[in-house]
């Protein structure tokens, strides 16, 4: 009976090593990371996925068990213990605006995202920083009910916004700034406005600036929309700190007649604001050739080249702002 025994154990151990030798290292380790998820082991899923992240950061179910560890961990906390997991979830997202999910995968995070998002949107509501603004912010991107919540506290921490005003051309218009309605949102431009060389010109005060999320001190840190807003406030513009906002109060510019100052808005070829999730400024063109300063995650306030290396192959398009003339002019 022992031997029978032994050699059905042997037979079982020859069996299973064999299955394992024929599955690839990343099923296997995919396999072991679903497992561990099962069993809420999320530090361990949170560890192995970065190890993953650093062989390969186009790895998306790697990206995917960082994320849902991450949520996952945080709703189970209790009161406000979860926020830092929700934070690095959504920094992490934002990070890494192009990675594509399987459907499967995208169904399961959707709502994950959803519970974390509506706890931040708490967490925030009454406070008045830089940080809890770009998350309200960030969540208002991607998840349009909370938009009121955004507009509220937007209103509450940037200078508060005036009452309709006439339109730009209106003589009679009191006050050194125009306030501009754009459907639900409102912005504000200098009656005597800058050519588009003279905020290229500032912006390059701040070159080599780190990015950070949610950073809008110049030396210090910038995002990305925080650097351009940060570059038009310093000649009198209030503009929303978030990149699709900033391309909807915009209008589509053709490429031959970008301007210094104009905005580059990666997402698409064709005006899409909703689906922006990188913007910088046209900095110079020589001929062909279109220059662009921008805060990158990895380089800070830096200057790239759109024709040629890693931008050339990104789908983006060209905006203005709305009320304002070419911005070279």
């Amino acid at each position: 009976m022992m031997k029978g025994l032994s050699k059905s154990l042997l037979f079982f151990f020859l069996t299973t090593t064999s299955w394992l030798l024929t599955v690839p290292a990343q099923a296997q380790s995919d396999i072991r990371l679903e497992k561990l998820l099962r069993n809420k082991k999320f530090e361990k899923v949170i560890r192995f996925s970065q190890k993953r992240l650093q062989k390969g950061e186009g790895d998306s179910i790697a990206h995917y068990y960082l994320l849902a560890a991450l949520l996952d961990k945080g709703s189970r906390a209790r009161g406000t213990a979860g926020v830092p997991d929700f934070e690095k979830a959504f920094r992490h997202s934002d990070q890494y605006p192009n990675v594509h999910f399987s459907a499967s995968h995208e169904r399961q995070l959707k709502p994950k995202f959803r519970a974390a998002a509506v706890q931040l949107s708490l967490h925030y509501k009454g406070r008045q920083d830089s940080l809890s603004y770009y998350y309200v912010s960030f969540i208002a991107t991607h998840f349009r009910d909370t938009l009121a919540l955004y507009r509220e506290y937007a209103q509450k921490y940037r200078p508060p916004v005036a009452p309709a005003s006439p339109p730009v051309t209106a003589p009679s218009a009191p006050g050194s700034k125009v306030w501009i309605e754009a459907g639900e949102w409102k912005y504000a431009i200098p009656r005597e406005q800058p050519t588009g060389i003279s905020i290229v010109k500032k912006s390059e005060e701040v070159l080599g600036t780190p990015w950070k999320m949610g950073g809008l001190e110049p030396h210090k840190a910038f995002d990305c929309s925080g650097f351009v807003i940060w570059c038009y406030q310093q000649f009198g513009y209030e503009l929303p700190h978030n990149t699709r906002l900033l391309a909807s109060i915009s209008e589509p510019v053709a490429l031959p007649d970008a301007q210094p100052g104009d905005w580059v808005c990666f997402g698409s070829r064709e005006y899409q604001p909703n689906k922006v999730y990188h913007i910088g400024m046209v900095h110079s063109r020589e001929g062909d050739l279109v220059r662009m300063i921008h805060c990158g995650t990895s380089t800070g306030v830096t200057v790239a080249e759109l024709n040629r290396g890693y931008w050339s192959d990104l789908e983006y398009f060209i905006v203005r702002l709305k009320g304002t003339g070419p911005a070279g002019d």
